[in-house]
């Protein structure tokens, strides 16, 4: 079923985005009731910035009515005649620009994505830290041009989303602009960026996390190969022994910030360091209805802090501190910036038990703890002659993941399978139940 993500939803995530609707249908959709039905209709870039001008005039109109501006003929007769001038468009289509890769660029993607944004993205579809470097590089060269129009860009892993304002800056510009600031990056591969190594205090597979499983076993699902223990599910899909390797692993690991804003409220979305250190893992279907806050969970390779109370489908393997602080009153946090990552943190969490756990959340909250937090820097060429070291082991280590987790997923279709059974055994009696594949 789609879903539309308004203003609260999050700015990194995992859905397949088919479509935009335009900012001037926007008002519709927060109007929208349960069993309302919606029927989307496919339009051009031309009709969706001309519907904004014809927006603005209707707007503008209204307010010089409401002030006694103006008359309501000539407010009628000043729409009737409105003529918007717009500059030549690219023609509507998915992708609006594509450079092919070459010896020194990765290769690069403009997809539209609406009437307010477009989407870059470099090389192909990989994790490459590289290309998250290029993305920081183009972030950097987009805001020292400092062009009216340009409103934000919100970097991902190989992508950044660039949002604009077409009354301050037509699409054209806009991808001109791209164009011109991806020509002055230079070799990402031995740049050196800032890098805080941040401490953070970990209960592994803790009764938070179980309190959470529980509730979904009994509401959403009652077996799966990811139930009773996202754990040993974890341990199983990536071919180890048990739940002391993905200890070990998970407490090894320096996780690199890549994103921010993964699930909502600054979440990070971040990577191990090192390759063997990457474990991999599918999400829970359904998601969850309920995560705790400070919860931490694996989902594909990725690493997030869940910074609220929230659903969510990662894997979960502990609990830690809050990173998240809406009235920015304590320890690290402000009222200009209520999260505690940053881009290009590298999180490294240590074990502690519940109950230090539980005192230590207390006094963060409260301004009575101090993280441990190291700045140092993270350099480009130190990370890719550690890769050039280990290509054998890099492979060995997929290799066996690949192999483990096609077995989870034959478990996978066989427990499905079973669900489906027993809803249509009870669908036959007269009973209901659902079943979410």
């Amino acid at each position: 079923m789609p879903v539309i993500l308004m203003v609260d939803g999050p700015s990194l995530g995992g859905f397949v985005c088919a479509a935009t609707i335009v900012s001037t249908e926007l008002w519709k959709i927060g109007q929208v009731r349960p069993n309302d039905n919606i029927r989307f209709k496919a339009i051009s870039l031309e009709e969706a910035f001309r519907a904004i001008a014809v927006t603005d005039a209707l707007v503008s109109n209204l307010m010089s009515l409401a002030r006694g501006d103006t008359t309501l003929e000539a407010a009628e007769a000043a729409l009737a005649g409105l003529q918007p001038e717009l500059p030549a468009m690219p023609p509507t289509a998915p992708v609006l620009v594509k450079q092919e890769a070459t010896e020194g660029h990765p290769g690069l993607l403009v997809r539209l994505a609406g009437d307010r944004c477009v989407q870059v993205e470099y090389g192909p579809m990989e994790l490459d830290l590289n290309l998250r470097a290029r993305i920081h590089c183009l972030e950097q060269q987009l805001a020292a041009r400092n062009v009216p129009g340009l409103v934000e860009t919100n970097a991902g892993v190989r992508s950044v989303m660039i949002e604009y304002d077409a009354r301050q800056l037509a699409l054209p510009s806009l991808l001109a602009l791209i164009s011109s600031a991806d020509a002055c990056i230079g070799d990402v591969a031995h740049m050196v960026l800032p890098s805080r190594v941040v401490h953070l205090p970990m209960a592994f597979e803790e009764r938070w996390t179980a309190e959470a499983l529980q509730k979904y076993m009994r509401s959403a699902r009652a077996e799966a190969p990811y139930l009773p223990s996202n754990i040993q599910y974890i341990a199983n899909n990536n071919g180890l022994e048990g739940r002391e390797d993905v200890r070990r692993i998970v407490f090894e690991a320096s996780y690199l910030v890549l994103g921010l804003g993964d699930v909502y409220l600054g979440a990070p979305c971040a990577v191990p360091v090192n390759p063997l250190h990457r474990l991999v893992t599918t999400k829970m279907n359904p998601a969850r209805t309920f995560t705790h806050e400070g919860t931490v969970g694996i989902g594909g390779s990725y690493m997030c802090i869940y910074p609220m109370d929230s659903p969510g489908g990662y894997q979960l393997v502990g609990r830690t501190l809050p990173i998240w602080n809406s009235f920015g009153r304590a320890g690290p946090f402000t009222a200009q910036k209520p999260w505690l990552l940053e881009f290009f943190d590298q999180v490294r969490f240590f074990e502690v038990s519940e109950a230090e756990l539980e005192d230590l959340r207390e006094r963060f909250k409260n301004g009575q703890y101090s993280i441990d937090v190291e700045h140092k820097t993270f350099s480009m060429a130190e990370y890719n002659d550690m890769l050039a070291t280990m290509p054998d082991e890099v492979a060995a280590w997929k290799a066996q993941q690949r192999t483990a987790m096609a077995t989870q997923l034959q478990l996978e279709e066989e427990s499905l399978a079973r669900l489906e059974a027993a809803a249509a055994a009870k669908a036959a009696e007269g009973g209901e139940s659902s079943v979410h594949g």
